[in-house]
């Protein structure tokens, strides 16, 4: 049986990729820390890695960089020039 990641675990990872700390998480999605703790070590072993840093540098290996950085863009054009 293959693992996946869960969806409880993809809220959490979410959350690390828009740079919230763990209490951070814990206070937004209401869980102890402990819990999100858990959680981000399910994603750590999912993703074959020990730390925040290099689960990023996995997932960046894997990004369309021209597609997020239009993205990020239209994100950041959104919030200065609302229509």
């Amino acid at each position: 049986m293959v693992k996946t990641i869960t969806n409880k675990e993809r809220d959490v990872l979410n959350l690390m990729l828009k740079g919230l700390s763990t209490k951070q998480i814990a206070h937004r999605l209401n869980l102890a820390e402990g819990t999100v703790k858990g959680r981000k070590q399910c994603i750590f072993l999912y993703f074959g890695v020990p730390t925040s840093a290099q689960l990023f540098a996995r997932i960046l290996t894997h990004v369309d960089y021209e597609q997020a950085l239009m993205e990020i863009e239209e994100e950041i054009d959104s919030k200065w020039y609302p229509h």
